[in-house]
C-alpha cells in the first residue's frame, strides 16, 4: 500500500511524463495489434488530390475537397504509413497542449487525469490511423485554443504577429476543413462584442487576422473558378444541401417531380434494407441514377441539386427547422463517432475487448459527457451575462455550440464524426466546471 502511494505521488510529481508515456504506450499497443491503415469512403478523395499535387496536374481538378490535408499527404510523399506515424506524433503533441491548458484552468491531479482519459478514449487513437482530416484538424483546432491561452488572447492586447499567426492556424483550418471557416469570425465578432468600447483600436488587429483565411477562401474558390467555371469551395455542395432535406423530399415541386422520385425510391429502399445511420446518404445512393436521369455529370449534378435543395429548404422552414435540430442532436450523440476497421485486429479478444468497451462503456460515457456539457454551459453562460467579462471559457463554449449549429444548417449525415475535434475542450470545460463549483475541487487539489 504504501508503495502504490509513493507511486501516486510520483505520477503526479511528473504528470506530464506520466500521461506521455501512457499514451505512447496504448498506441504501441494499436500498431502491435492493429494491422494496416484505416481507409474510409472520403479517403479516396484527399488520396486522388495528394496524387494530383505531387503530379502538378491540379488543372481541371473537380473541386471536390479543400487541399489542407492532401497537402499534408503530398508532404510527406503520400506514404500512408509515414502519415500515420505522423498523424500519433501530432496526436500526442495535442495531448501536451490540452495538458498544458488544464493543469492551468483545473490543477496538475485534473490535467492528468483529462490526459488519460483522452489517451484511453478509443476516437482520440484510432483517428491518427485513419487517412482522414479529423486528426489534422483536431490537432489546429487545439494548437489555435492553446496559443490564445498562451498569449492570453482574450485578456491584454497582443502584438500583431500575434494576430497573424492565428490568422495563419484559422487558414490551415478551412483548408483541412472548410467547415471550420466560422472560426475567425467567431474571434472577431466575440473581440467586438466584450470589447466594444475599445472595438476602434483593435480594428486593424483583428483585420490583420481576418484577411489571412478570407484570402484563402477566395483564392481556392477562384481555383475552383478556373478549372470548373464555379465560384465555390467544393463541388459536393449540392449533395451536401440535398442530404438535408431527406426526411421530407415529398415536398419537391412539380419542377423536380423525376428527381422526387427517383429520391424517394432510395430512401424507401434505405429505411427497408439498411441500418438508420445509412438514411441520411439517401442522395448518395440515387447519384448514378440521378445522372442518367437528368444527363448531368458530377459537377452539374451537384449544381442542380444545389439549386433544387436551396428551394426546397427556404420553402420549408419548419422541416428545415426540425431537421437542423435533428442534427444538433445528433452532433452530441456518438452514433458515427468511432471509425475504424475492427477486421484488422489480429486478436479476437483484443477486437472483442475494444469493441464492447466502445458499445458498452464509452459511447455513454461520451454522450453523458456532451448532455453534462450542454447543461452546465447554459448554466455557465446565464451566470455570466455581462459581455465585458467574458474570456476564454465563455469562447470555447460558442466555439462548439455555434460549431454544432452551423454544422446542422449545412449538411446532415455522421453529425457526431464533426463533434470529434470539440471533444478535448468538452472534457475541460465540464471537468472545470465541477472543479470550480462542487467537491471535485478537493480531489484534484
Amino acid at each position: 500500500m504504501k508503495q502504490f502511494k509513493e507511486l501516486l505521488t510520483w505520477c503526479e510529481k511528473y504528470g506530464l511524463f506520466t500521461v506521455l508515456c501512457y499514451s505512447i504506450i496504448i498506441r504501441l499497443l494499436v500498431f502491435l495489434f492493429y494491422n494496416g491503415i484505416t481507409y474510409f469512403p472520403d479517403s479516396g478523395d484527399y488520396i486522388e488530390l495528394s496524387d494530383l499535387l505531387l503530379n502538378g496536374e491540379l488543372i481541371g481538378y473537380h473541386g471536390a475537397r479543400t487541399p489542407g490535408y492532401s497537402m499534408f499527404l503530398a508532404f510527406l510523399g503520400n506514404q500512408h504509413w509515414l502519415v500515420v506515424i505522423v498523424q500519433n506524433l501530432l496526436g500526442l503533441l495535442s495531448l501536451f497542449f490540452i495538458y498544458k491548458i488544464a493543469e492551468q484552468w483545473i490543477s496538475r491531479k485534473g490535467a492528468i487525469i483529462i490526459g488519460i482519459l483522452l489517451s484511453s478514449y478509443l476516437p482520440f487513437v484510432f483517428y491518427d490511423f485513419a487517412i482522414l482530416t479529423e486528426s489534422l484538424s483536431a490537432f489546429l483546432l487545439v494548437v489555435l485554443v492553446w496559443y490564445m491561452n498562451k498569449t492570453k488572447f482574450f485578456a491584454k492586447d497582443c502584438e500583431r504577429s500575434v494576430y497573424v499567426k492565428l490568422g495563419l492556424v484559422c487558414a490551415a483550418l478551412f483548408l483541412v476543413r472548410p467547415f471550420f471557416i466560422y472560426v475567425p469570425f467567431l474571434i472577431v465578432s466575440f473581440i467586438a462584442a466584450t470589447h466594444f468600447k475599445e472595438f476602434k483600436r483593435h480594428i486593424f488587429l483583428l483585420f490583420l487576422l481576418l484577411i489571412i483565411p478570407v484570402i484563402t477562401l477566395i483564392g481556392w474558390n477562384s481555383f475552383n473558378k478556373f478549372n470548373t467555371g464555379v465560384f465555390m469551395t467544393s463541388s459536393y455542395e449540392g449533395i451536401n444541401l440535398t442530404q438535408i432535406g431527406t426526411s421530407f423530399y415529398e415536398k419537391l415541386p412539380e419542377e423536380y417531380k423525376e428527381e422526387r422520385e427517383i429520391l424517394l425510391k432510395h430512401r424507401n429502399e434505405i429505411v427497408a434494407t439498411q441500418p438508420d445511420h445509412v438514411y441520411p446518404m439517401t442522395v448518395w445512393f440515387a447519384r448514378k441514377e440521378l445522372k442518367i436521369e437528368t444527363g448531368l455529370d458530377n459537377l452539374e449534378l451537384s449544381l442542380h441539386l444545389k439549386k433544387m435543395s436551396k428551394n426546397l429548404l427556404m420553402d420549408n422552414p419548419i422541416e428545415y427547422g426540425k431537421q437542423i435540430g435533428v442534427s444538433f442532436y445528433k452532433f452530441f450523440g456518438a452514433e458515427s463517432t468511432l471509425l475504424w476497421n475492427v477486421e484488422k485486429f489480429n486478436s479476437n479478444y483484443i477486437r472483442k475487448g475494444l469493441i464492447g468497451l466502445w458499445i458498452y462503456g464509452q459511447q455513454y460515457i461520451l454522450i453523458l459527457l456532451n448532455i453534462s456539457f450542454l447543461i452546465l454551459s447554459l448554466i455557465f453562460l446565464l451566470k455570466n451575462r455581462i459581455l465585458k467579462n467574458w474570456g476564454i471559457i465563455q469562447f470555447l463554449v460558442l466555439l462548439v455550440i455555434l460549431g454544432a449549429g452551423f454544422q446542422a444548417m449545412i449538411t446532415f449525415g455522421t453529425n457526431s464524426r464533426f463533434c470529434y475535434p470539440f471533444t478535448f475542450f468538452i472534457l475541460i470545460f465540464v471537468l472545470k466546471y465541477l472543479h470550480n463549483n462542487y467537491k471535485l475541487r478537493q480531489f484534484s487539489s
